[in-house]
């Protein structure tokens, strides 16, 4: 089973139903694995909301930093 959820800095498997992601002008398969069922939605939620508690209390302009910093990577 391949690891394609990233949840709380972790990659873990998915535990749902098997399933394909295709390319609809190809038909090419882009990906296959798993779906999140709903103990790892819950699981992404819950540490979701607990990351949110300390994001919240870091000053604004750290914030835009590391967001610029993401900015960065994702088109570098």
């Amino acid at each position: 089973m391949t690891k394609s959820l990233f949840i709380n800095g972790l990659w873990v498997s998915a535990k749902g139903e098997e399933f394909e992601s295709a390319d609809p002008t190809t038909g090419d398969v882009l990906w296959s694995g798993n779906a999140a069922n709903m103990a790892d939605v819950d699981a992404a939620f819950r540490a979701a909301r607990t990351a949110f508690e300390a994001w919240s209390l870091t000053p604004m302009e750290k914030r835009i930093e590391i967001v610029m910093k993401y900015k960065e990577l994702a088109l570098a």
